[in-house]
C-alpha cells in the first residue's frame, strides 16, 4: 500500500497499491471486506486525493493524473498528462466569481509543479523550481497559494492565480545523521492558514509562522 485517502463524508476509504497500479475502494458504513478495484494506471500510484462531487484523483509513475468515480470504478474523461512520474496530487474547490472550479495540483519526480482546472481539464500553469522530486503539495486553507515540499531541501509557495513564487522559499537545515540539507517529505497548513508544518528526513518537524 503506497497511499490512503478517506472521503470527506467518511463513507469511503481508498488504498493504492504499488503492484499493478490498482486502486481499492471500500465502504465504511457498514465496514466491508468487499471492495471495488479501479484499474487503468500502468505504474505505481504514489498519491490519491478526493475532490468535490465524490470524485477521486490519482497520480502515478506512468506520468498521468486520472479522475475517477469511485462509486462505479470508472475513469471520468481523459487522463491528464504530466510527462513524468507524478509523486503527489492535491485538490481544492475554488468558489470564485465565475463558474465553480476544482483546482488540481500535481508534483513530479523531476521537480515540476502543475496546476489544472479539473473541470475543463485546462493546464493553468507549470513551474520547475529544481530538478529534485516534489514529495508533497498542500493548498492553503483559503485557496490563495500552493506549498510544495521538495528533496532540494526547500518548501516553496506558489500563487494559484499567476503560478509565480509568492515569497522566498523556506530552507531546511542540515541532516543530523549525514552530510547535506534535509529532504522535505511532507507539508501542511494550519486550519487558519497562519502556520505551516514541514517534516523532513533529518528527522525533524519544523513549524513556521
Amino acid at each position: 500500500v503506497t497511499c490512503l485517502a478517506l472521503s470527506p463524508d467518511n463513507s469511503q476509504v481508498v488504498a493504492a497499491l504499488d503492484y499493478g497500479g490498482a486502486i481499492l475502494v471500500w465502504g465504511t458504513s457498514p465496514a466491508s471486506t468487499e471492495c471495488k478495484v479501479l484499474t487503468g494506471h500502468s505504474g505505481t500510484i504514489f498519491s490519491v486525493a478526493f475532490a468535490p462531487a465524490h470524485q477521486l484523483v490519482s497520480g502515478s509513475t506512468d506520468g498521468t493524473v486520472r479522475i475517477w468515480n469511485p462509486a462505479d470504478g470508472q475513469q471520468l474523461g481523459a487522463s491528464l498528462h504530466a510527462l513524468e512520474s507524478v509523486w503527489c496530487v492535491s485538490t481544492y474547490p475554488s468558489q470564485g466569481d465565475g463558474a465553480p472550479q476544482v483546482l488540481l495540483a500535481a508534483g513530479c519526480q523531476g521537480g515540476r509543479v502543475l496546476l489544472w482546472d479539473a473541470v475543463s481539464r485546462q493546464l493553468l500553469w507549470s513551474q520547475s523550481p529544481s530538478t529534485d522530486p516534489i514529495e508533497c503539495l498542500a493548498f492553503s486553507p483559503f485557496g490563495k497559494h500552493i506549498a510544495s515540499a521538495s528533496w532540494d531541501g526547500t518548501v516553496r509557495f506558489w500563487s494559484i492565480e499567476t503560478g509565480e513564487e509568492a515569497s522566498g522559499p523556506l530552507v531546511l537545515g542540515e541532516r543530523s545523521w549525514g552530510p547535506g540539507r534535509a529532504w522535505a517529505q511532507c507539508v501542511a497548513f494550519s486550519p487558519d492558514g497562519t502556520r505551516i508544518v514541514v517534516g523532513d528526513d533529518a528527522p525533524t518537524l519544523r513549524i513556521w509562522d
